[in-house]
């Protein structure tokens, strides 16, 4: 039963697998059952390196009236993580890959460019950099990105890689939400990685039930994480405790108070930064000074995003269900696009630059709407005064709900809503609030999130598996077992790796124009990442840390070298000004 009213919105997938990629064997016609069963709208193949149609599939299964599939690709390399693109051009007579971007020896401006060249859309299509900070696979990692210094640090493995001198903010679109990785949305504050590494040790140390009880009173204070049967194992109930910790461990970082954002967004990161996270260093009280400050080592993709936007760089924030089987639905996350029209009759250009312009909606659920004097996500709205006036509207289906709403103001948490009602309001909120102006061309943002049990979407979605491997941490303990490798691999402090399917919507920013000029421009600079011109007179005033003017007139890292990487038997580009 459709309970939320989203007329004038469509629900989109733009990250799925199916039997074209190498990690995923189901057919196109199960694909898009599973799309279908979860009322996605357009549903986009994006196979690693390989173009796919599933027109033929949506044909057999005679569904053309209720969805629209879209051409795309994942390009997947392995030195600047995965890219998507879409609409794509599918060539049958190009076997295997039916015109896939090729992607060998190009660094991250070439990548761009050729994304942009094999869109199949006279007005450009989008681009959308997937999962950015996991790992070797995600960009902003690859690349080494502080996100708070706005300087880079390459690994050992990448010190010397050519394709990592210059990057490029040449970007449409990124997942904020990717999957279940709810770890990889928020950065955790020193107190919330250091809580909960210490709670997991004393449940691995537990030797009897009452040591389990004792385990964590910082998240559960006067009782024990889990009940346990009395001829429960040892073992056993010490995995309860465990799933119930990272619960409330990822409930913690996942919300934020306006003390823990101001301590965030106004921090000046220092050489002490590494190791305030890291739990051996305070095996006591955690002073005070570091406790709100961001953990370095878990930088996350939603805050990222809020300090780009803050130097005037606006992308589109998405979310995708990156699904290759069984165990992940799709459209959980997905996009909503603002863009009215027939699940069966999609213009998928106009829905890509939709995306592109901001006019999207990522969610794991809920359904938000927000506008300022009229102007919605990815428009400007000209504002004055002390004051202005949010209007916000925040639904969820009968079944889950949300208790908490956050609105972020060029980056500072300006109010938090706690609402005390179960999933069975369908309007969880409705109605406008009254938000400070900012000093200068800023943003509004909105997030929506359901924390407390009753609101989970467990009844229908399905947990991320306690203990569950992603594919970076799997390369990373294979090589750190190799004591060749062991160095170049620093451990770091964990966060939780279950999930609980937390209702969350994050809306993209309404821009705010203060200085009533018409447009909007915050002071800038653009992040470090972007493409700055410079010359060797202007290099120590441009360009950051260790960089410096390259030949070809922008600022990068002064790598030399060949490219090597490629099939075999190829010629090796060399890096060089031209």
């Amino acid at each position: 039963v459709r309970e939320v009213d989203t007329s004038g919105w469509i629900a989109g997938d733009f990250h799925l697998h199916a039997e074209a990629s190498f990690d995923s064997g189901m057919v196109f016609e199960e694909r898009l059952r599973r799309v279908l069963i979860e009322g996605v709208e357009l549903a986009v193949a994006t196979d690693h390196d390989i173009v796919a149609d599933y027109r033929p599939a949506l044909r057999n299964i005679g569904a053309y009236d209720r969805l629209t599939t879209g051409i795309g690709v994942e390009l997947s390399t392995l030195e600047l993580g995965h890219f998507i693109a879409f609409p794509l051009k599918y060539d049958q007579s190009v076997i295997p890959d039916h015109g896939a971007p090729d992607w060998t020896c190009l660094d991250g401006p070439g990548i761009m460019s050729l994304l942009s060249d094999k869109i199949d859309d006279p007005d450009g299509g989008v681009r959308i950099m997937a999962h950015p900070r996991d790992g070797f696979i995600g960009h902003i990692s690859q690349i080494g990105l502080d996100g708070l210094a706005e300087s880079r640090s390459l690994s050992l493995l990448e010190a010397e890689n050519v394709l990592l001198a210059q990057t490029t903010c040449d970007i449409d679109a990124m997942e904020v939400f990717n999957s279940k990785r709810f770890d990889l949305v928020r950065s955790p504050t020193n107190a919330e990685v250091i809580i909960y590494n210490r709670c997991y040790q004393r449940i691995d140390d537990a030797e009897d039930q009452a040591a389990l009880d004792l385990a964590c009173p910082e998240l559960s204070p006067g009782s024990a994480l889990a009940t346990c049967a009395s001829d429960e194992r040892l073992s056993e109930c010490k995995q309860r405790h465990r799933r119930r910790l990272a619960y409330l461990a990822a409930r913690e970082i996942l919300t934020r108070t306006p003390e823990e954002q101001l301590a965030i967004w106004t921090h000046v990161p220092g050489d002490s930064d590494d190791d305030q996270c890291t739990p051996a260093n305070y095996p006591d009280e955690i002073p005070a000074a570091i406790r709100d400050l961001p953990c370095v080592e878990h930088p996350g993709t939603y805050d990222d995003w809020m300090r780009w936007l803050d130097k005037g760089l606006n992308v589109t924030i998405t979310g995708a269900s990156d699904s290759h089987g069984n165990e992940r639905e799709p459209g959980s996350p997905r996009t909503w696009v603002r863009l009215d029209a027939e699940p069966g009759h999609i213009d998928v250009g106009e829905a890509a630059r939709a995306v592109r312009d901001g006019h999207a909606l990522a969610s794991f659920g809920p359904f938000v709407r927000t506008s300022v004097g009229g102007k919605e996500p990815g428009e400007t709205a000209t504002v004055s005064g002390e004051t202005f006036e949010l209007a916000l509207d925040v639904r969820t289906a009968s079944w889950f709900g949300v208790d908490r709403i956050e609105i972020y103001v060029s980056g500072l948490l300006e109010e938090v809503i706690e609402l005390d009602h179960g999933p069975e309001v369908v309007q969880d909120f409705g109605g406008t609030v009254t938000l400070p102006v900012p000093d200068e061309d800023g943003f509004v943002a909105v997030i929506a999130l359901g924390t407390r049990e009753e609101n989970l979407m467990r009844k229908v979605v399905t947990d991320v598996p306690f203990g569950e491997l992603q594919l970076p941490r799997v390369a990373s303990l294979a090589f750190g077992a190799i004591p060749a490798f062991s160095l170049l691999f620093t451990p770091t402090p964990a966060v939780p790796d279950f999930f609980p399917v937390f209702p969350m919507a994050a809306s993209n920013a309404i821009l705010l124009d203060v200085d009533g000029d018409g447009r909007w421009a915050p002071p800038g600079p653009l992040p470090s990442f972007c493409a700055r011109p410079c010359t060797e007179e202007t290099e120590d005033e441009v360009c950051v840390d260790r960089e410096r003017c390259l030949p070809a007139g922008f600022c990068g890292l002064p790598l030399e070298g060949q490219c090597v990487t490629g099939p075999p038997g190829t010629e090796w580009s060399i890096i060089t000004s031209e």
